[in-house]
């Protein structure tokens, strides 16, 4: 509601008309907006002539010339002006200001500056906050020609972005809140989580045995070792692929090698187990490295003692091979290549043993006994059993 001595200012089109009497003391004024021209331009005038009388009827009016950016403004008294415009703001409403005459020509520098002490803290992170943007404008680059801070754009918005979410930068929510830890920001190198991560926190536990699984090696890229620059883990190369390996490799890693490589110690690195190389294929092994082992030493290799560090069995090289009667053929036949190969033993040809050299080389021995010419030489010397010189 204006009052005597109140001052009105009167917006209409794109001029700002500032009209009323001067005093030495600070007034009030009334901001109002006048939406006709007509209106206006009747109060511009009105104000021009009425502004040289006096506002109490004792002091002359003066014209006081004031800068605006919307006009020239000059000054009427409330209490001479007419109700000819319409009060408003720029809601309608009008709105009160206090101001110092002494003040009234001064314009509004906007000047670009900080507002508060630590926006030389706040530029490293917090540019992007709106406080920030409102107080600490000249460090953060939001004034005119300037260029923003990094943190304008890139920063953390979680205190424990590198120390809790720095290998889960893969997740989004987690881009979102971290954009700075990922490496996400323009020109920078992005945090190996972005594309190498483990989907399940049971990864380190399943990379010891079973990276060579697709899925595995999917899921747990990290703990297999399959990001860029890493070393894959033993379990990508080297695995067990049944879940009885262990057990197998105890005496079958001759036939199992390929499948149990782990329990086998197979690996880089590892010492192998004895079933590699030191192995029984039969359970009947032990029986026939009794009389045998010359026999079945590639099969019966536990058994026959050929084992690093073993002491081989006699039937590895002295032996009756059991598909011939040795016993037999031991009397007359040790002298012929075949017999001699497969009746050692009888013949008396293992090392330390002593020969067994009693035989005919002759058929005729008997006969030649018989007529008792074993006393010629040569006789004695082929007929040694027929001639009973064993």
């Amino acid at each position: 509601m204006r009052r005597p001595g109140d001052f009105i200012l009167i917006l209409a089109g794109t001029a700002v008309h500032l009209v009323g009497l001067t005093h030495a003391e600070p007034k009030t004024f009334l901001i109002e907006t006048v939406d006709d021209p007509a209106l206006s331009e009747s109060g511009h005038d009105y104000g021009m002539e009425q502004g040289r009388h006096q506002s109490d009827g004792s002091a002359r009016g003066q014209k006081q010339g004031v800068g605006s950016a919307m006009g020239q403004a000059r000054y009427k008294s409330a209490s001479t002006a007419t109700g000819r415009s319409r009060v408003g703001s720029d809601m309608g409403q009008g709105r009160q200001l206090n101001v110092d005459t002494a003040m009234a020509g001064e314009s509004d520098d906007n000047a670009c500056d900080d507002e508060r002490d630590d926006c030389s803290y706040v530029v490293e992170d917090g540019c992007y906050l709106q406080e920030s943007q409102e107080n600490c404008k000249k460090s953060c680059g939001y004034c005119p020609g300037m260029t923003p801070a990094p943190s304008v754009d890139c920063y953390n918005t979680q205190l424990d972005c590198v120390d809790k979410y720095i290998d889960q930068c893969y997740d989004t929510n987690v881009q979102a809140m971290c954009k700075k830890a990922c490496g996400l920001c323009q020109g920078m190198e992005q945090a190996p989580s972005v594309t190498c991560y483990d989907q399940s926190s049971n990864c380190p536990q399943w990379a010891n045995t079973s990276c060579y699984r697709e899925n595995i090696a999917n899921m747990c890229q990290k703990s297999c070792g399959l990001c860029k620059g890493m070393t894959p883990v033993q379990s990508y190369t080297c695995y067990d692929q049944y879940t009885n390996c262990p057990k197998l490799s105890e005496t079958k890693c001759y036939t199992y090698n390929d499948s149990c490589q782990l329990s086998c110690g197979l690996c880089k690195g590892m010492t192998q187990k004895e079933s590699n190389f030191c192995y029984d294929k039969y359970d009947e092994c032990p029986t026939l490295s009794q009389t045998s082992c010359f026999k079945y030493n590639q099969s019966c290799i536990k058994s026959c003692g050929l084992c690093p560090g073993g002491t081989p069995v006699e039937s590895n090289t002295c032996y009756n091979d059991p598909d011939y009667d040795c016993d037999s053929l031991s009397e007359t036949s040790c002298n012929l290549k075949k017999v001699k190969k497969a009746c050692k033993k009888a013949c008396g040809l293992c090392g330390g043993g002593s020969k067994k050299i009693c035989y005919d080389t002759r058929k005729s021995c008997p006969e030649l006994s018989a007529k008792n010419r074993c006393t010629e030489t040569q006789i004695r010397i082929d007929c040694r059993k027929s001639c009973r010189l064993c």
